[in-house]
């Protein structure tokens, strides 16, 4: 037992604990330490910083009674020689006489004590109160034995219940203190607009002169999108005086979710600090009361921040073994349309008698590109667009990205009355990829239509050449009362279909757990709602892809993957786990509105987000998505539409792609195993938005019943990848998106074969084990360890350690 005679001579032999958590018991007093009727019992330390860590009861004893002493059993390592640590203490009832103190005894790296300090701990009475210190030990200390001192109450003579939780050591400065949260409620205002703000209490310290990354988290109550939310920041200098604002307007948090919104400002040089205000303000009158509650404020320097991200990558890559990735050049040629769904921009816009349709944030239609032809027959107004003639016209296509064109081909619709004509001529010029400059492709007389009536097209063959923008210029027509009109506007070229981080060897080792598949004691207690290491435990093998799941509605937010992929997918890893994501539309949602733009905005905000660096803290990795999947059975509600999913996703793409995101992420179409129902119409090619359109093919593959398989045989993984792969897995990197056995069948036959695809189907570069409902491993015991034996095959890539683009 420790004296206090002896607290400056701790014991030379100690262990290292790993910061930020001391977890070790604490040594109690003697007997004789409680003199005069002085209690104390102990009850434990929890791990990781939990509740409970020490409890007393303490009666106030004679004014020379020595204190009573807790004290630490074994020495905490420190990482760096600046550090923090953290406490919350609490004394029941308040007893001002009573003094509690933390002492800190410092150890050089032969257990030596190099040097003391003495904490004095705050109290308010019966609510913990928190305690906080940033710390420098001294010269050569390289651990620390922290011991409790309870001293005074002379006068107390009840129980007093002292309570010390939450021993945390830190690395590096004390981090800011997190405000309280702030609900703001914007009152309904139907005559008018109106907003409301509130300052978020204290300052925040800045380097004046450096990029500062400002970020908060805002908590539901707000489903009206006419309301937006905001931080703004007020620059202080050393005098307290502002030199500067910033304002960042962000879209509002929906109903019981939990945001990360954060922005990149520049601090003007003399500043110090910043003050914070959020606010939330209606953007049209609105009719009822809207809340929202604003927290976990955060200021730091934004390179310092860049800087900690790397290093955890560069300690990545010096622990593993990066995997080696094909050249994305290794993806074939193929031909077709490439200006099918594209978006397009006109010089003027067309008579409102013949409109277009579709328009949106990046896009003046969608008809000119649609590949919906008029049939030849009977005029159809919603498959045209017509302008006036006797002006110059100009159309420009973006390709989205660079392609071989070869040759265009437009089609019209013409009236036998001549009011609706074909141009006579046309200027054809390219925007080479990497350039703003526009070069003459061809300059062309096309045919004369005269007397001419229903569906016509001619065709312009030019040089092979690679462009990612066309420009149409149609001279004007000197006849009044006509109209050019247009029913389909086809660049035909070669699209180049590239791999995107397939691995050169061995495929990713993908699952989907969450928590709830999982009974205790197996998930440990874990509240989490992915028990992605519980998986791995089981299965004895880490996954270098994972499942999760996300509505695709505007109040959800790709900073809830951000959250997802900095928590949850790097713990306890040392690589990038990749992320698949099956991004699925509410039965709310149409297919027709995002087909038609109603959801332009929020994809556009959606996308921005997922490279912006300031939400994603520089995680240039890829995402997989996997938006709209199994649209190919009576399931889904965005299912059983195939020209209206076709357009929907062409709209998402392309979207994805004007913002730049598909250069970071990846597209995987990803099909049922078997159409439901089978029919021609509802085969899956119907369904294929094309290659321009898709990075990946995947399928969910399930073992299937037998009254539509037909016998066990078919029910196992590579039969029900058969179909998909004959299509496309000659040239397209494919994936099961999905998968898993039934109950009531051969479910140790469909484990095998699952790992049976590096000889079946090599072409296959990742698979997902789908561990919840009748499909989880931890339940077949037998299945279970044929998973475990045949996963640690190197094929089945565990790590991936690949350096950001």
């Amino acid at each position: 037992m420790m004296r206090p005679a002896l607290l400056l001579a701790l014991t030379a032999a100690y262990t290292t604990v790993a910061a930020p958590f001391c977890t070790d018991s604490f040594e109690t007093p003697s007997a004789d330490w409680a003199p005069d009727g002085r209690y104390w019992s102990y009850s434990g330390t929890a791990a990781n910083g939990g509740k409970s860590l020490m409890r007393v009861l303490y009666k106030g004893g004679k004014p020379d009674a020595p204190p009573l002493l807790f004290s630490r059993k074994n020495a905490i390592a420190l990482p760096r020689p600046d550090f923090h640590l953290s406490l919350q203490a609490q004394l029941t009832p308040a007893t001002p006489d009573v003094k509690l103190e933390l002492l800190l005894a410092y150890l050089d790296a032969y257990g030596k004590t190099c040097g003391t300090a003495a904490l004095p701990l705050h109290t308010e009475g019966s609510t913990f109160s928190a305690n906080a210190f940033a710390l420098t030990a001294p010269a050569g200390a390289k651990a620390v034995i922290p011991t409790f001192r309870i001293s005074g109450g002379h006068t107390v003579t009840a129980t007093t219940y002292v309570r010390f939780d939450d021993l945390i050591f830190g690395d590096g400065p004390l981090p800011q203190p997190e405000a309280a949260p702030i609900r703001l409620t914007l009152p309904a205002a139907p005559d008018r607009l109106h907003e409301v703000s509130a300052p978020v209490p204290g300052t925040f310290p800045v380097k004046g002169g450096q990029q500062i990354h400002l970020s908060y988290c805002a908590k539901g109550g707000i489903k009206d999108t006419t309301v937006r939310s905001s931080l703004e920041a007020v620059w202080l200098n050393a005098a307290g005086n502002p030199v500067g604002t910033f304002a960042t307007d962000l879209e509002s948090p929906g109903l019981n979710y939990h945001y990360r919104n954060a922005a990149i400002a520049d601090a003007p040089a003399d500043a110090v600090a910043a003050r914070l205000t959020v606010r939330l303000r209606s953007t049209r009158p609105q009719t009822g009361d809207v809340s929202a509650t604003f927290c976990e404020f955060a200021v730091r320097q934004w390179q310092e921040l860049l800087a900690e991200k790397r290093r955890e990558h560069a300690q990545f890559q010096e622990k593993s073994h990066p995997i080696v990735l094909e050249p994305e050049t290794k993806g074939k040629w193929t031909g077709g349309n490439l200006s099918i769904g594209k978006f397009y921009r006109y010089s003027r816009a067309p008579k409102k008698m013949i409109p277009d349709a579709g328009a949106g944030l990046f896009t003046d239609g969608t008809r000119l590109t649609d590949g919906e032809y008029n049939d030849g027959k009977d005029f159809q107004i919603n498959r045209c667009v017509a302008f006036d003639a006797g002006q110059p016209l100009a159309i420009t296509i973006d390709l989205g990205a660079p392609q071989l064109v070869q040759q265009v081909i437009f089609s019209h619709y013409l009236s036998h009355t001549g009011s609706l004509i074909a141009p006579d001529s046309v200027k054809i010029s390219i925007c080479a990829p990497d350039s703003e400059e526009w070069t003459l492709w061809q300059d062309r007389q096309l045919p004369a239509y005269t007397n001419a009536s229903g569906h016509v097209s001619s065709r312009i063959i030019g040089p092979g050449t690679m462009a990612k923008k066309i420009k149409f210029e149609f001279p004007a027509i000197a006849t009044p009362r006509q109209r050019i009109c247009f029913d389909e506007i086809s660049v035909m070229g070669r699209i180049k279909n590239t791999w995107k981080y397939v691995p050169a060897r061995g495929l990713y080792h993908g699952a989907f757990t969450p928590s709830y598949a999982f009974k205790e004691p197996l998930r440990g207690g874990r509240k989490k709602p992915m028990s992605l290491q519980t998986y791995e435990k089981l299965v004895g093998k880490s996954c270098s892809m994972v499942l999760w799941y996300q509505g695709m509605s505007p109040e959800r937010r790709y900073t809830e993957l951000a959250e997802l992929r900095n928590n949850d997918l790097a713990e306890n890893h040392r690589g990038f786990r990749f992320l698949c994501v099956g991004w699925l539309p509410p039965e709310t949602t149409k297919l027709a509105d995002i087909a038609n733009g109603v959801y332009d905005e929020y994809f556009a905000r959606y996308f921005r987000d997922s490279i912006d660096p300031a939400l994603n803290l520089d995680n240039q990795t890829p995402v997989w998505f996997r938006p709209m999947n199994e649209f190919n059975t009576d399931w889904v509600n965005w299912g059983l539409d195939p020209v209206m999913f076709r357009h929907a996703w062409r709209r998402i793409f392309n979207i994805a792609e004007a913002v730049g995101a598909t250069k970071q992420h990846i597209f995987v179409w990803s099909v049922n195993h078997l159409s439901y129902p089978d029919t021609d119409w509802n085969n899956m090619r119907n369904y294929y938005p094309g290659d321009q359109y898709v990075d990946w093919v995947g399928l969910s593959c399930y073992s299937g019943s037998l009254k539509y398989v037909g016998t066990a045989k078919e029910q196992l993984p590579a039969a029900r990848a058969r179909e998909v792969n004959e299509y496309y897995g000659h040239y397209k990197p494919m994936m099961v998106t999905e998968g898993g056995y039934g109950s009531g069948q051969d479910r140790e036959g469909f484990v095998r074969q699952w790992f049976e695809f590096e000889d079946l189907l090599p072409n296959f570069k990742a698979m997902i084990w789908e561990n919840h409902n009748d499909r989880c491993l931890q339940d077949v015991p037998t299945a279970l360890e044929i998973y475990r034996k045949a996963v640690q095959s190197p094929y089945w890539i565990d790590n991936n350690t690949i350096q950001p683009r």
